[in-house]
């Protein structure tokens, strides 16, 4: 399975082409960095504040840490570069569809100069709800459309709650959180249908288990030290949990299993998208989650398959 597009646009569209094939490069770069950011700053800072102090690994945590705090700036601008591209790798098909998302990015620069309100805060939750809702509208597989609608509509829920709660800071009225866990419920349900909606068509025993595995993992961390794990979950991938914990560690291990099975079979590309879309969490917190999260809705619509298809 390769990420590509249909010949006939880009034969018309050689600028565009030439753009369009570094998006493999792209893609496989940001999922490395973004993998390094999440270990190193996001999870080991998080998690060594509960760990005994050991004099003899205080330079090992700070090297880790430094090394986290460098990579975040270099993820964060491979993802803008990999949503630039995947919108000029929509433009020849879809001009329409690949503006929202333009956008966005023209938003995260304007941020960047002006400094953070809550009125920018919330126009760029806005615009990154439209941004994912416009990828809809892509043509695609029934199977894959169905994936793509869950996370977007779930994301939009989430993050229109999210805008208003900025919103209301100004004098506006928040919307009930009930929305916000309406979205994430959905996405939820999304994630956990994955191996159905956006998995391979041969499975073997060994995806099967090894999803099982990270399930237990997830189901021992979430009942074992509930309070730990769901703050983790809360500032890492923005889920408040409103869910029984169990199913949040059977999503853990179907999207897992997903993974694993995509690797095995070779699709690699529908494999990193979907990291992406994992990375970029719910509700993304900052300019940086939201491209890792607009990034891979719009790998997953832009996948062609080349030769007979195994993951539609």
């Amino acid at each position: 399975m390769a990420l590509q597009l249909t010949r006939p646009v880009l034969r018309s569209q050689p600028r565009l082409l030439a753009a369009a094939q570094f998006l493999p490069t792209l893609m496989f770069a940001t999922v490395a960095a973004a993998l390094v950011e999440l270990t190193l700053l996001r999870l080991l800072s998080r998690v060594a504040i509960h760990i005994p102090d050991v004099p003899a690994l205080r330079g090992v945590y700070s090297a880790a840490v430094q090394a986290g705090t460098v990579t975040f700036p270099v993820a964060a601008l491979l993802a803008a570069a990999l949503v630039t591209v995947a919108a000029m790798a929509m433009l020849p098909r879809a001009p329409i569809l690949a503006i929202p998302a333009l956008a966005l990015l023209g938003a995260q620069a304007a941020l960047l100069v002006a400094g953070e309100s809550a009125l920018g805060t919330a126009a760029h939750q806005w615009l990154l709800a439209v941004a994912l809702l416009a990828v809809l509208f892509y043509s695609t597989s029934r199977r894959m459309a169905l994936f793509v609608a869950g996370v977007g509509v779930a994301q939009a829920a989430g993050l229109a709650q999210a805008a208003s709660a900025n919103l209301a800071a100004e004098g506006g009225r928040a919307l009930p959180l009930s929305v916000a866990g309406a979205g994430e419920s959905l996405l939820l349900v999304t994630l956990l249908a994955a191996p159905v909606l956006v998995g391979p068509r041969r499975w073997s025993r060994r995806d099967v288990i090894a999803g099982g595995v990270v399930a237990l993992i997830g189901a021992g961390m979430l009942f074992g030290n509930a309070s730990t794990a769901r703050t983790l979950a809360l500032w890492t991938f923005g889920l408040g949990m409103p869910l029984p914990a169990l199913l949040y560690a059977i999503t853990a291990g179907a999207m897992a299993a997903t993974l694993i099975a995509l690797l095995r079979t070779g699709a690699i590309e529908r494999a990193g998208a979907l990291t992406l879309i994992v990375l970029g969490g719910f509700v993304p917190p900052n300019s940086y989650q939201a491209g890792l999260l607009l990034a891979g809705v719009m790998l997953l619509v832009l996948e062609q398959p080349r030769g007979p298809a195994t993951t539609d």
